[in-house]
């Protein structure tokens, strides 16, 4: 199996789907021989040492990752991929020369090649995350309708690909991704945590700034609850009005944070202050971070259809009744019943839900077994 890693390997940012990529990488089953591979255009697909496979496995600084890929990659002679060895692609990528090649094996053998398929927002939802043109995304858009074997994230994602883009029934599997991604101990309840947590890029469809908004007003009303943002802001979203605002609050007020670039360590420790996490977007493929939080046992605000909880009791969980900032207010001031509080951490305790292995070992077995 040959694991198309382009985009990790000559950026590795480490968010979004390159973690997903990360940890398929980390915890794929020995079992099933994999080669990690880059596109190197007018050869293909070629091999990537080893030293950059064990790196990528890694929890290290993003500038010291990126420059030693670099290096090892330097220090190589580079070698063709295997010609007839099945491929599995979990990026979302624009490059149109990439895409051809891709298309390209599809023409030739429609069966060699599998995706996974995130979420389908920049084509169905395009002004959520400032998206003008269209034409550059296209592409990658006609590779995943085109092809034969497409795995999804979610059931909503499926859904999507099935009635919005390919308009034909959906064979593919859905296969949850991983709830234990950063390393949080579990923790437990305590009466001192003051803390909501809010973890998501600012992009613009997270409606941080609701939750921002819901704040502003309960400190109004005189609650000492704190409100930490943990997220990097996107190029499109800097100009945002409430962005500034934001921005000027943190500066004056001491119930808020904003934190663009936490590690996992501080990550962590945020967790061990938090009552509770908020997530409010409405729009998404999965929604990693409500099930993050429910791992580490902290009980979610957030709606309940959201991809990740949707299908799932609703232990742990307390559902917003909308999207707007009087109902995340009004979740909060739920929250801070201490019996609420109580009885939704005791909820969470109990639960156990797919690992990042759950999802390596399922996605290994449809790309060898499809």
């Amino acid at each position: 199996m040959l694991i198309d890693a382009t985009e990790l390997i000559a950026n590795p940012v480490m968010t979004g789907i390159q973690r997903v990529v990360r940890q398929l990488w980390r915890h794929w089953p020995p079992q099933r021989a994999a080669l990690l591979c880059h596109y190197v255009p007018e050869r293909g697909l070629v091999r990537v040492p080893a030293a950059v496979g064990a790196l990528l496995a890694q929890d290290r600084p993003v500038a010291e990752t990126r420059a030693a890929i670099a290096a090892a990659l330097a220090d190589t002679t580079p070698e063709d991929a295997p010609a007839a060895a099945p491929i599995l692609v979990p990026e979302v990528f624009y490059d149109f020369v990439r895409c051809a090649f891709h298309h390209w094996q599809l023409g030739s053998d429609p069966d060699r090649t599998a995706f996974i398929a995130y979420d389908f927002i920049p084509w169905l939802h395009p002004a959520l995350i400032g998206v003008e043109q269209s034409y550059a995304l296209m592409p990658y858009l006609r590779l995943l309708r085109d092809a034969r074997h497409v795995a999804h994230i979610s059931a909503r994602t499926r859904e999507d690909y099935a009635t919005r883009i390919t308009r034909r029934a959906a064979c593919g599997p859905v296969l949850p991704l991983g709830a234990d991604g950063p390393a949080i101990p579990r923790q437990t309840w305590s009466s001192a945590r003051r803390t909501y947590l809010c973890v998501g890029s600012i992009d613009g469809r997270k409606h941080q700034d609701r939750v921002l908004a819901a704040f502003e007003q309960l400190w109004a009303e005189g609650s000492d609850a704190r409100l930490v943002l943990v997220g990097r802001i996107f190029k499109h979203a800097s100009t945002l009005p409430w962005v500034a605002r934001l921005r000027a609050l943190t500066a004056r007020e001491p119930r808020l944070a904003w934190e663009e670039d936490a590690s996992d360590a501080r990550l962590a420790a945020l967790y061990g202050t938090a009552r509770a996490t908020i997530y409010a977007s409405e729009v998404e493929g999965y929604g990693l971070p409500p099930v993050e939080s429910l791992h580490a046992g902290v009980p979610v605000i957030a709606h309940a259809a959201l991809p990740s909880l949707a299908g799932r009791p609703r232990a742990g969980t307390l559902p917003l009744a909308g999207a707007d900032a009087a109902a995340i207010a009004e979740a909060v001031r739920a929250m801070e019943r201490p019996a609420t509080a109580r009885r939704l951490w005791a909820e969470a305790a109990g639960l156990r839900l797919d690992t990042w292995r759950d999802f390596a070992r399922g996605v290994a077995a449809w790309a060898h077994d499809r």
